[in-house]
């Protein structure tokens, strides 16, 4: 997984390796080694004998500079989870950062210092009814706006049931809309074609009248 720091790597040293030699199973000094439970260690022990911690001292503040963390985020993206060493991103991770074939080091954006895009993971309480999920996507919007402007940069929420309720979001103002401007176009045109201002205002509280009726018995049906 991605080093951190020496701390971190003595609680997790089987987790948190570099190869120290050239190795055949491995590749070139400077490799990533697998954990003992993963092959090739896991098949011959030896072919990881020569690996060590990441960091041999403790980094200016105790954590990964910029320089580290480009070097050992993808890294951490292609570790697999096992059971020695669970921290793998592989899988969790491993799709929540735009690649670049382009890039030297595979991600969008790392080589210069800067991710292009990544992805979080959040969660929402048991979502049963429709209000829940209509609630549940105005509080993820909600967030995403308080999280943009703390963090100065574009956050957009999304999950399969968003696509859906999306639709539920602005049902007043869809309805004054679609209901409203039909009736004024009635309305414009009866007074256009008749002359009667009167005659068109029956008209237009007649068709009000149906609407009304309707909207009440869908209410009272359920």
């Amino acid at each position: 997984a991605i080093c951190m720091n020496v701390a971190a790597a003595a609680l997790l040293l089987p987790c948190r390796r570099v190869s120290l030699f050239d190795e055949p199973q491995l590749g070139p000094a400077g490799s990533r080694c697998p954990p003992p439970d993963q092959p090739p260690c896991s098949v011959n022990a030896s072919a990881c004998a020569d690996c060590g911690a990441c960091f041999t001292e403790l980094p200016p503040g105790g954590r990964p500079n910029a320089t580290h963390f480009a070097e050992f985020l993808p890294w951490f993206l292609e570790a697999v989870p096992s059971e020695g060493c669970a921290k793998g991103g592989a899988g969790a991770y491993n799709n929540a950062i735009q690649k670049d074939a382009t890039d030297p080091t595979g991600i969008a954006g790392l080589s210069s210092g800067v991710i292009a895009a990544s992805a979080f993971r959040t969660y929402h309480t048991p979502l049963n009814s429709q209000p829940d999920f209509i609630n549940a996507l105005k509080a993820a919007r909600q967030f995403a706006e308080q999280v943009s402007q703390e963090l100065d940069m574009t956050v957009y929420p999304y999950s399969v049931f968003h696509i859906f309720f999306e639709q539920y979001l602005n049902t007043r103002r869809d309805a004054v809309l679609l209901v409203g401007l039909p009736l004024l176009a009635v309305f414009g045109v009866t007074w256009l074609f008749t002359g009667s201002l009167w005659g068109s205002s029956i008209l237009l509280g007649m068709l009000v009248s149906l609407m009304l009726q309707l909207a009440g018995s869908m209410y009272l049906s359920g």
